[in-house]
């Protein structure tokens, strides 16, 4: 217990600053996760209670623990099948054996506190999922998209790829992520996709500025030399005007001339036409003449024609109704006479039976002999009735063929007027037809033409240009392409270079600072009094020579010996001021050497025996100035590598130093041993060091500062490839959209003048076919007409006939004779009737008395009736007759009167045809003389408008030397060549479009800067806010890992500093006690501890509104796993914590414990107390 205290001691130590940066920020937490037909939980509704704070999963093996977060994943569309450990979401609904639920579903109950941006404070996520594999996702019971779904998760700090949830068996996935995927798990981290979604935008815009400006420099090159040849086409547009106002005034002269000719000939026809218009005029008048005659005569032909039709009508009509009169009165007139004469039997009758019987013998021989009389009268009629009735039957005959053959003309007049009328209006309604399907055709033709005219359109515009523009781009693009890889890989060479500065920067900035921690600069005072003080004091030797090697330092140190302390002055004069100067302040005593007296000269033979280095004077640096000073020190003294070297040489021959510092006497005396250093050399070659690594710093940093701008213009450079190359792959993108778009609208186009022409051919089909039915129709028209004409001159001749046949006399005759023998047979009849009656009634007189009396009353009542009808039909045939005569008589009249006025129709056309003729002539001649007239008149309106309007005197000079003249300037003119008349306006345009263009060319540069520089301002934003970020969880990585790991070491790197996004993060993990170069190379447990620690780090920066870990401490051992579970017991204060463990000692740390058993394959969930497992 007492490690346990300590443990959490340590907690509050090292954490203080992160709980006192956990303030009450918005959060959420899973209350509750409901489960129904998933996984292992069996097909009922089961609770899984949760809540705030640290809650612990336990149970055995198999029990369906991990159930639980695959449950929350599913609900939650965090995790596909596959990492649910199905082989497809169907797989995830129970079954058992044959068993088997309908559905799997899941609902995830969330209280907001916050976290989620809506306003309820209870969430319910749930999914449903069916055999067939369809899921249903809803929100508060609501069906949503899979989208909706993670968006809000999204915004409450919950992804699909989310670090929070840590399903069984991934803890160690954090480690095995590589270094891109660890750089991008922090750029979603610290939220800055915006900036490459903006970055990338303005990179297109870039891209299109950038070839916007490469066009523009394009056209402005073309319109600097376009204005330099309108300059020239000025220059010859001033010479040509001069020219050209002498050419117009000699053209006007010519002109005037011209003018003159042309209105001589014009007044002479002027005259000529006048004549022409009074014989016209003259003509009119009698054209219109005749015109009024024949229009007159024409009318009176219509009206005779008009008065015919309905008298050949009524012939027929009168001729009909006539028979049938009289028949009708022949019979009404016999029933008379039969009633007349049976009343007059009845009366004799009676008479009879009132007389004596004789007197009825004496009544019947007088009847007897009065019909005997009668009937001597009628026979002689007879005869003569049947002379006339053969005449008649033969006038009869003729007349009835005639009337027959009349009513038949008639009739199939009536039939072909008819049949032409009807033929006419099927002929109109063709025609009408015709006209549809000519204008139908038109308006085909037109569309088709419209048709073809886009379809030449696509094919000549875009389609046309497709193959161009697409290469154009495709060009753009590969050389961008190309180009943004060679400035990539300069880039990359740039960065290296950067990179080789900064090491070697850092290396010489460490040497530096070794080396000026080494140099102890005491200096002498002595001296550095003098130097102040006295000119031409220069410093001890010491100060004034460099050895360039450090491995020379001792040997040059050995063989100048004290003499290195000398100071170097100008002359003994600065040393006689030197030495009273040192006296007078008591600063000790010096040896100088004045250069103006000391003698020394440079040795000239150096051995040639190897491991002979050099003269030593050579091995230092010095200024020439003071070369006698340094030979006085050094001397002869030569350089060897060691003693062996000095031997061959021959010791006491010359003066020897070796590299260690055995000095060699030429008296023969050697020198060595172990050599104090005095640093009198070491001190002046440390300070020339240390200014040298200065100076290389410097220019090191001039060269990263170089460097650094080459690369900020290589990067402003790629953006500008990158944004065309964005820009150039967008529009080959549009660009296959539109030719995509394009091709559509051509098929379309296609297909419409396929199926266009298709009607059009059926249109023109069904015209031929009009038309010939037309053809026909106007054949049987014509075939018609003539058939009419030729029964129209039968009828005329049949009517002829009827106007002279002569039966009306012979009729009448007739009839005077039928009406006197039908009164005698009358008669006869009456008296033969009363006779019978006589010898009938003369036994039963008495008897019929009364019978008799009432049927003469009777008789009379019919006889009385009869005679009315035969009155009325005797009237209306007299009528009938009558109006029968007019009308032959009319019809007569009417057809002379028809041939009068055809004939004088006849003549009046031919008269009329020869003054037509002449005035034909007559305007044939006014129509020529007026375009003569016309054509001289514009010749002259012209020459006129030429002129200015206003007619001038004629020249005087002739017209040869005015055309002369002319000519001259004209070769002067040609000599000029073509001459641009707008070279003034084109120049004014051209300069004016120069001008915008450039405008818009500096608006664009400026805007390509602006957007150079947002760019920039992102990417130096982007980078940061990703340092801040990537700092921040570092820093938090580091400390939880040590808390975790005491000794231990974990850190991360950024693999390119100077290019961040193009590299990636390493992860470096050193355990306490080891040496580990691999992660892969440490243990289970370590690779946990590395895990979470990241995990946690990345918790702390931001914090997730619920995590679920998996038996993470599943390879931790029992420290670890309590320090593990001490550390989500105080994060747990602020987020919640839902973990599943095998581990009592870590379950006890929970604020609710959760059982999971297994009954039968169906998981069952209990609420434990954890406080009992420490029992």
């Amino acid at each position: 217990m007492v490690e346990k205290y300590n443990s959490l001691q340590l907690i509050y130590i090292l954490f203080v600053k992160m709980v006192q940066n956990l303030t009450e920020k918005p959060k959420a937490y899973i209350t509750k996760v409901v489960v129904e037909g998933f996984k292992s939980y069996g097909r009922k509704r089961k609770e899984i209670p949760l809540g705030e704070g640290f809650i612990a999963i336990v149970g055995p093996n198999g029990s369906g623990k991990s159930n639980i977060g695959d449950a929350i994943s599913f609900a939650l569309g965090l995790a596909s099948s596959k990492v649910l450990r199905a082989k497809n979401l169907s797989y995830l609904i129970w079954s058992k054996g044959d068993k088997r639920a309908d559905y799997a579903l899941v609902e995830v109950h969330f209280k907001n506190e916050g976290a989620f941006p809506i306003e309820e404070e209870e969430i319910v996520f749930s999914r449903k999922v069916f055999p067939n594999g369809r899921s249903v996702f809803k929100i508060n019971g609501k069906p949503v998209k899979e989208r909706d779904v993670k968006e809000l998760l999204t915004r409450a700090g919950i992804t699909e790829n989310t670090y929070n949830v840590v399903l069984q068996g991934d803890i160690i996935h954090f480690l095995k992520m590589t270094p891109i995927q660890r750089r991008k798990l922090i750029e979603d981290i610290a939220g800055i996709g915006e900036f490459d979604e903006k970055k990338q935008k303005a990179l297109e815009e870039l891209g299109e500025v950038e070839v916007k400006l490469k066009e523009l420099k394009l056209i402005l090159d073309e319109l600097k030399e376009r204005l330099k040849v309108l300059e020239r086409d000025k220059k010859a547009l001033l010479e040509y005007r001069e020219l050209s106002q002498e050419r117009e005034e000699l053209k006007r002269k010519l002109t005037a001339k011209e003018y003159h000719r042309y209105r001589k000939r014009y007044l002479a026809l002027r005259e000529e036409l006048e004549r022409k218009e009074q014989g016209l005029e003259q003509n009119k008048k009698e054209k219109e003449e005749f015109l009024k005659k024949l229009l007159q005569v024409e009318a009176n032909l219509e009206e005779v024609e008009s008065l015919l039709e309905p008298y050949r009508e009524k012939l027929g009509k009168f001729q009909s109704e006539e028979e049938y009169l009289l028949k009708e009165i022949e019979t009404l007139k016999g029933n008379l006479t039969k009633l007349s004469n049976q009343k007059g039997e009845l009366q004799k009758l009676l008479e009879e039976l009132k007389g004596e019987l004789s007197e009825k013998v004496q009544q019947k021989e007088k009847v007897e002999k009065e019909i005997e009389t009668l009937k001597g009268e009628l026979k002689p009629l007879e005869e003569k009735l049947k002379e006339l009735d053969k005449e008649l039957s033969k006038l009869e005959e003729e007349l009835r063929s005639a009337i027959k053959g009349l009513e038949e003309s008639e009739k199939k007049l009536k039939t072909l007027r008819e049949e032409e009328a009807k033929k006419d209006k099927l002929l109109r309604g063709l025609l009408r037809e015709i006209d549809t399907l000519e204008g139908k055709i038109a308006q085909t033709e037109e569309n088709l033409k419209s048709l073809k005219e886009q379809k030449s359109e696509l094919l000549r515009g875009f389609l046309g240009n497709f193959s161009y523009e697409k290469q154009k781009w495709e060009k753009l693009a590969e050389e961008k392409e190309k180009s943004y890889h060679l400035l990539r890989e300069r880039l990359e060479q740039i960065d290296g270079k950067l990179r080789e500065v900064k090491e070697k920067k850092e290396e010489l900035s460490r040497e530096l600072l070794k080396l000026e921690a080494q140099l102890h600069i005491s200096g002498n005072d002595a001296v550095e009094f003098l130097k102040k003080n006295v000119e031409g004091v220069y410093g001890t030797v010491a100060e004034l020579i460099r050895v360039g090697e450090e491995e020379y330092l001792t040997a040059v140190e050995i063989a100048g010996g004290n003499r290195l302390r000398y100071v170097v002055v100008e002359n003994e004069d600065t040393a006689k001021r030197c030495i009273r100067l040192l006296k007078e302040h008591n600063l000790g005593r010096l040896t100088f050497i004045p250069l103006n007296r000391i003698r020394a000269n440079p040795p000239t033979f150096l051995p040639r025996v190897r491991g002979v280095i050099d003269f030593v004077y050579k091995l230092v640096e010095f200024d020439p100035h003071f070369e006698k000073a340094v030979l006085y020190v050094f001397g002869d003294t030569v350089l060897v590598e060691d003693f062996e070297t000095a031997k061959r040489l021959g010791i006491g021959n010359y003066r020897m130093v070796t590299l260690e510092g055995e000095l060699f006497e030429k008296g023969g005396t050697i020198t060595g041993g172990t050599v104090k250093a005095q640093n009198l050399l070491r001190e002046g070659f440390l300070k020339f060091r240390v200014e040298e690594l200065r100076q290389e710093v410097t220019a090191l940093e001039k060269r990263e500062e170089k460097l650094l701008k080459e690369r900020e213009k290589l990067k402003e450079k790629l953006w500008e490839e990158e944004g065309t190359l964005n820009y150039a792959r967008r529009k080959l993108k549009e660009l296959e959209s539109d030719h995509s778009n394009a091709l559509e609208k051509l098929k379309k186009v296609e297909e419409r003048i396929a199926k266009g022409e298709e009607y059009l051919n059926y249109l023109k089909k069904e015209l031929k076919e009009k038309d010939e039915k037309v053809d026909t129709l106007q054949e049987e028209i014509v075939s018609l007409q003539e058939e009419i004409e030729r029964l129209n001159r039968k009828r005329e001749e049949y009517l002829k006939v009827v106007s002279q046949s002569g039966l009306e006399e012979i009729k009448t005759q007739r009839n005077g004779l039928l009406k006197e023998i039908s009164t005698l047979k009358g008669e006869i009849q009456k008296l033969e009737k009363t006779l019978i009656a006589l010898q009938k009634e003369e036994e039963n007189l008495k008897a019929k008395i009364e019978e008799t009396q009432k049927a003469i009353e009777e008789k009379e009542r019919e006889i009385e009736k009869t005679k009315l009808l035969i009155e009325e039909k005797e009237q209306r045939l007299a009528q009938v007759r009558e109006e029968f005569k007019k009308a032959g008589e009319n019809i007569s009249k009417l057809i002379e009167r028809r041939e009068l006025l055809k004939g004088e129709r006849d003549k009046l056309k031919g008269d009329l045809a020869l003054v037509e003729a002449k005035g034909e002539k007559l305007s044939r001649e006014r129509e020529k003389l007026l375009m003569e007239l016309t054509r001289l008149k514009e010749n002259m309106e012209n020459l006129l408008n030429s002129l200015g309007g206003k007619p001038i005197e004629e020249p005087k000079e002739e017209t040869s030397s005015l055309k002369k003249l002319l000519a001259e300037i004209e070769n002067r003119l040609s000599a000029l060549g073509n001459v641009n008349f707008r070279a003034e306006e084109e120049y004014e345009e051209v300069f004016k479009r120069y001008r915008e263009y450039g405008e818009k060319y500096q608006t664009l540069e400026r805007e390509k800067k602006a957007l150079i520089d947002f760019i920039g301002e992102i990417e130096k934003k982007k980078e940061r806010i990703f340092k801040e970020t990537f700092n921040a969880i570092n820093k938090n990585f580091k400390e939880i890992f040590a808390f975790l790991s005491p000794g231990g070491k974990a850190y991360m790197e950024i693999e390119k500093p100077h290019d961040i996004f193009s590299g990636g993060i390493n992860m470096f993990v050193k355990p306490r006690g080891k040496e580990v170069k691999y992660l892969e190379a440490m243990s289970g447990g370590e690779k946990t501890l590395a895990a979470l620690s990241l995990i946690f780090a990345l918790q702390r920066y931001k914090p997730a509104p619920f995590y679920y870990f998996d038996e993470v401490d599943a390879h931790l051992d029992e420290v670890n796993a309590v320090k593990v579970g001490e550390l989500i017991k105080e994060y747990s204060k602020q987020a919640q914590f839902i973990v599943v463990t095998l581990r009592e000692s870590v379950a006890y740390l929970a604020d609710k414990l959760i059982g999971v058993t297994s009954r039968g394959g169906v998981s069952e969930v209990y609420l434990l107390d954890p406080a009992k497992l420490e029992k």
